[in-house]
């Protein structure tokens, strides 16, 4: 897990059971299954940090190739399971 969302789950921890419960839940599942753990993580291994990369942007900064790579992120959500 990222700092900064571990930051905003610290600051603005969830209130709604129901949506508490479907984390927990989500957790859960991902422990049991070990395989599509590792799926995952392999899938997101190519997601790139695009709440840093669109603060850079916004900020004028230059993001390079990394922004433009980060335009990519929709073909890895595409793919097939």
């Amino acid at each position: 897990m990222g700092g900064r969302a571990l930051r905003a789950w610290l600051l603005q921890p969830l209130l709604d059971r129901a949506a508490i419960e479907a984390r927990l839940d989500a957790v859960a599942a991902l422990l049991d299954a070990s395989i599509l753990r590792q799926e995952l993580r392999e899938t997101l291994k190519g997601v790139l940090d695009l709440e840093r990369l669109a603060g850079k942007n916004r900020f004028g900064r230059r993001a390079s190739a990394r922004f433009r790579r980060a335009q990519a992120v929709p073909a890895v959500f595409a793919r097939d399971p």
